[in-house]
């Protein structure tokens, strides 16, 4: 790197490199490098290594699995309430609570009203989120000829 600083990634950036996933499934080399438009001197390398892709899905499954099991708890005590069935408000702060425990909200959709709550899984964002898994962006001002993409990665 030379030291100066970077500006953040841009919404082109990530679809460069959303669209350049194709590239690097099922290997752990990079891809070929990517410019960008904004910042034409710099060019971007995704890589992939699968040690790190198959952990990371092993501890979503694990905090996703954690969640459901205390979401499943407070949808049979909401349920149980019937003399004095919990608000929507009420519900939604012990939901709340349930899924930012495992930082999983984003992965679960919560139906919430007066008396009534149900979830679900959120399959397209586990899906979406399953593709990133273990991917890194590196950012290289270094020239093609000098530094290839998988040696960017590398250092």
């Amino acid at each position: 790197m030379d030291g100066t600083l970077v500006p953040s990634v841009t919404s082109q950036e990530r679809r460069l490199s959303f669209n350049s996933l194709k590239l690097i499934q099922g290997g752990t080399q990079a891809t070929p490098r990517v410019k960008t438009a904004r910042i034409p001197w710099k060019s971007l390398a995704l890589a992939r290594p699968h040690p790190l892709a198959e952990k990371r899905r092993r501890k979503r499954d694990q905090l996703l699995a954690a969640t459901e099991v205390n979401l499943t708890k407070l949808a049979r005590g909401v349920s149980r309430r019937t003399k004095a069935p919990l608000s929507a408000a009420e519900i939604g702060v012990k939901a709340g609570r349930v899924v930012g425990r495992h930082k999983m909200a984003k992965h679960i959709r919560l139906t919430i009203s007066d008396g009534a709550f149900t979830w679900c899984r959120d399959d397209n964002s586990i899906q979406k989120e399953s593709l990133l898994a273990g991917i890194y962006v590196v950012r290289t001002s270094e020239p093609a000829e000098r530094l290839s993409a998988e040696a960017s990665v590398r250092s």
